[in-house]
């Protein structure tokens, strides 16, 4: 895979060429990719990749917006496919200004497709001036091929992000899972903590997230497989304020691995969420806090060993 940037001098003769934000790659965008491939080799053409960092609704709604995937992790996932090109378009105020025509001629001049792969529901352009409809009714694309992608359902639901997303913070990690077609993730760094884990006796390392652009899943206890060096641990996971044992003001992310004693301070990690376990709780004790994430321990092991 080669990786470009909308403003640098890469051109292509021939191409077909797909874009949107992909924000989860998850199977609906699988679907696409699959199509745009099989239709690349099909016509012998260069199979092309457009998607925007940051996300456009970061950059049209909110500055906090959250996303599932933020883009370097996203270009990770990306290289997997058999695709020939992903470009990079730098998503600010002046871009998203362009109309439809004029990101177009962008495009057009960049990667001369012959087919333009759209989803169903994709426009672009100032105030969504663009879409299929328009690409399709248009005199000035009438040379190239605009093909439409129709929703993508499993179990007769719609995979799109915005459900996903959803999902994620509603701690549906198992139908997450599903839907995205492997484990959700977040890569983080370990911190020092406030050594509460000698209240417990459960050794704990606090992660701190590496891109503020990611979406976290709701408060509440979550089996997970911590990545460290390419090794990979089961552990229990932590979402919340921890009210047992802290003031209840500050959301941290702590995660302690079953069955290892390790000092991994200041390492980079990956989170990869298997399932959701329990609420987070208030207990009136530190005793009934130990006694849980036994419980805990237990419940995640015997899933482990299914």
């Amino acid at each position: 895979m080669q990786f470009h940037q909308l403003e640098d001098s890469n051109t292509i003769n021939k191409s077909i060429i797909t874009f949107g934000n992909f924000d989860g790659i998850h199977l609906g965008h699988k679907y696409l990719i699959n199509n745009l491939i099989s239709l690349s080799l099909d016509n012998n053409l260069k199979s092309v990749l457009i998607t925007f960092d940051p996300h456009t609704n970061r950059i049209l709604l909110d500055e906090n917006f959250k996303v599932i995937t933020p883009f370097d992790k996203k270009k990770k996932i990306l290289s997997d496919y058999n695709i020939d090109i992903v470009c990079r378009i730098n998503f600010n105020k002046k871009f998203s200004k362009l109309n439809a025509d004029t990101f177009m001629n962008l495009l057009i001049k960049k990667y001369n497709p012959e087919i333009i792969l759209i989803g169903y529901d994709n426009f672009f352009g100032f105030k969504k001036s663009g879409s299929y409809n328009y690409l399709k009714n248009s005199e000035k694309y009438k040379n190239i091929d605009i093909l439409p992608l129709d929703q993508y359902t499993l179990n007769n639901k719609n995979v799109k992000s915005s459900k996903i997303k959803d999902m994620i913070l509603n701690r549906d990690i198992a139908q997450v899972n599903t839907f995205i077609g492997r484990l959700f993730s977040v890569d983080g760094k370990v911190i020092r903590g406030e050594k509460l884990s000698k209240l417990t006796g459960f050794k704990t390392a606090n992660i701190k997230i590496t891109n503020n652009e990611q979406l976290i899943p709701g408060n509440g206890v979550y089996s997970v497989n911590l990545m460290i060096d390419n090794k990979s641990y089961l552990s229990v996971c932590n979402i919340g304020y921890c009210p047992t044992i802290k003031d209840g003001k500050t959301i941290s992310l702590e995660v302690h691995v079953i069955n290892e004693d390790f000092d991994i301070y200041d390492k980079s990690v990956t989170i990869f969420f298997n399932f959701f376990i329990r609420n987070e709780i208030k207990f009136s004790n530190i005793d009934d806090l130990k006694n849980q994430i036994l419980k805990d321990i237990v419940s995640v092991q015997r899933k482990e060993v299914k």
